[in-house]
């Protein structure tokens, strides 16, 4: 298990899990070819998703111009449990 930094309280950052269903609270796409094979299973409803520059990722459109920009990782943010 990954050492938490300083400051950051148990239950956050990589090792977060949701507490109702063990799942984690965020994900990142590493390629725009991971984000084609697994986006169906790794984003819901109400997730966030932003590129490694912050912009956030509305729409596969938004995905591609992060490709083009070299801006993967792409962080998914479990915000809803929608």
């Amino acid at each position: 298990m990954p050492e938490r930094p300083p400051g950051v309280p148990e239950g956050f950052g990589p090792t977060a899990k949701d507490i109702r269903a063990g799942e984690p609270r965020w994900r990142q796409f590493a390629t725009f070819q991971q984000w084609i094979d697994k986006a169906p299973m790794w984003v819901s409803a109400g997730d966030a998703l932003f590129d490694s520059r912050g912009r956030r990722c509305l729409s596969g459109h938004d995905m591609m111009a992060a490709a083009d920009a070299g801006a993967f990782p792409v962080t998914v943010a479990r915000v809803s449990d929608a």
